[in-house]
């Protein structure tokens, strides 16, 4: 049987994990290919995947994860397993650490049999702000590579007594959360405002949005022109933006609708201050702000579990 071993590794750590699985397995009498997750584009001729990643705040490294959900059709068809390196401390030797959240989610996207979480390593001179941090306190190489055989075998033993997947119905599969209600809230905002925007930008008088100049007289500005390119560009095209990464599942998409939700509440308070009135539909937009901040906070508080004794959930990449 063809296995492929695949790993998102930042600094290396998961990939030489990754390379002693692929010989153990090997040594089993498989034919293994060991590659980069972000250099994988074919999977069908590979009768099981092993997907490895380096963990940072609970969260698989971005290329493993993109693995996942790029070949999530073809992964449901195969025998598939997880495997994860992180801790810095003996937790993964003595202890069975449960995936964390996002990787029991995409466990259950793809149907995978089952999940190791193997100690990390972290270099002295560790690049990177939060890595050197660390480094400071925590340097070392707490992978076990005699536990990492062991389970490399019980995989093999799996294979051997049962080579192919059973089908299943697409019932057995778990969705992920969906992203929809917060796509939208931004697509709202960000695609009105690239429309009230490039309709001030283009006409500064304010006469295509029916706008009269003298509404800026309390303001620093003479015409629409400068408020036109920041509804343009922080409100519209930030929050556009923000859908877009959310789309993608992007890590960066709750930091940034944060932001960019935030910047359309800051937008209608300046508004009110500086024309000094006040219209239903900028009650509405403000609450279209609060409620894309609300939701993009509400996603970073579920990137970054806490759970009670654990240890691992601050590992940086590996």
């Amino acid at each position: 049987m063809d296995v492929l071993i695949t790993h998102g590794s930042k600094l290396g750590g998961t990939a030489e994990i990754a390379e002693r699985i692929g010989k153990t397995l090997r040594a089993k009498g498989f034919e293994v290919d060991v590659v980069p997750a972000h250099a994988v584009r074919d999977v069908r001729k590979y009768g099981a995947v092993l997907v490895g990643g380096g963990l940072y705040a609970g969260r698989w490294f971005h290329e493993a994860r993109h693995f996942v959900l790029r070949q999530a059709a073809a992964l449901r068809e195969r025998q598939v397993w997880f495997f994860s390196s992180g801790p810095l401390d003996d937790s993964a030797r003595t202890s069975e650490i449960e995936p964390t959240p996002q990787i029991a989610q995409l466990m259950g996207y793809v149907g995978a049999n089952g999940h190791a979480t193997f100690g990390g390593r972290l270099a002295p001179d560790a690049k990177g702000f939060i890595a050197s941090s660390l480094a400071k306190k925590q340097a070392g190489d707490w992978r076990d590579m005699a536990q990492i055989e062991a389970w490399a075998e019980g995989v093999a033993q799996q294979l051997e007594a049962q080579p192919t997947r059973a089908p299943r119905p697409a019932t057995a599969y778990a969705p992920l959360p969906s992203r929809a209600a917060i796509v939208t809230l931004c697509l709202a905002a960000g695609l009105t405002g690239m429309g009230g925007g490039a309709a001030l930008v283009a006409s500064p008088d304010g006469s295509l949005m029916r706008m009269p100049v003298w509404m800026l007289e309390h303001s620093p500005f003479h015409d629409f022109l400068v408020p036109g390119l920041l509804l343009l560009l922080v409100v519209g095209v930030g929050n556009t933006w923000s859908a877009l990464l959310h789309l993608r599942r992007s890590d960066n998409a709750p930091f940034a609708s944060a932001v960019t939700g935030m910047g359309l509440v800051v937008w209608i308070l300046v508004q009110i201050a500086m024309l000094r009135s006040f219209h239903p539909l900028q009650a509405a937009y403000f609450v279209l702000g609060i409620t894309i901040v609300g939701a993009s906070f509400n996603a970073i508080r579920e990137m970054f579990p806490r759970p009670p004794g654990s240890g691992h959930e601050l590992a940086p990449h590996h």
